[in-house]
C-alpha cells in the first residue's frame, strides 16, 4: 500500500481521487456531481494505492488558516473497507498536517462514519446537522506538535 498526494488538479493522482469519489459519493450515495465535485483547487488530494497500484481510498485536505486544516471527501472503495486502510490514510493526513506546523483538523462526518472517526481520536465539536439530506457531525482533533 502506498499513499500519494497532490495539490494540482492536472495531476493523475487527482484524477484517481475523483474516480474513487465518483464511485462512493455519486454512484453509491447518490450525491449530485455538482455538489460532490466543487472547491477542488487550493486543496491537497490524497490517494491510497493497493500493491497492484489500484486507487482504493482518498480524501481532500484544505488549509483553513495557520493552525487548522479541514478533512473532506474521505472515501474508501467498498471492497477495501474494514481493512484499516482508512486508519492508515488518517495517520498520513495527520502527519502531513503536523509537518505543516498546524495543530488542528476539523471535519464533518456522515453519521454512519462517526464511530470510525471517534476511534481515531476525533471528538464531536458541535450539534449534528443535515447536509444534502445526510446527517453529519462536526468533529475536531488537536494534534501535538513535536
Amino acid at each position: 500500500m502506498t499513499i500519494r498526494w497532490t495539490d494540482s488538479i492536472s495531476d493523475p493522482i487527482y484524477n484517481d481521487s475523483l474516480a474513487i469519489r465518483k464511485d462512493v459519493f455519486i454512484n453509491e450515495q447518490h450525491i449530485s456531481p455538482a455538489i460532490e465535485i466543487s472547491e477542488e483547487e487550493e486543496s491537497y488530494h490524497f490517494v491510497v494505492y493497493s500493491k497492484e497500484n489500484t486507487p482504493i481510498a482518498t480524501c481532500r485536505l484544505k488549509q483553513l488558516d495557520d493552525t487548522t486544516f479541514k478533512l473532506q471527501r474521505f472515501a474508501v472503495r467498498p471492497t477495501y473497507r474494514k481493512k484499516a486502510i482508512g486508519k492508515s490514510l488518517i495517520q498520513e493526513v495527520e502527519s502531513f498536517v503536523s509537518k505543516h506546523r498546524a495543530s488542528n483538523i476539523v471535519l464533518s462526518a456522515q453519521e454512519h462514519a462517526l464511530p470510525f472517526y471517534l476511534k481515531q481520536g476525533y471528538v464531536v465539536s458541535g450539534r449534528p446537522f443535515e447536509e444534502i439530506g445526510i446527517p453529519h457531525y462536526p468533529l475536531k482533533k488537536s494534534l501535538s506538535l513535536h
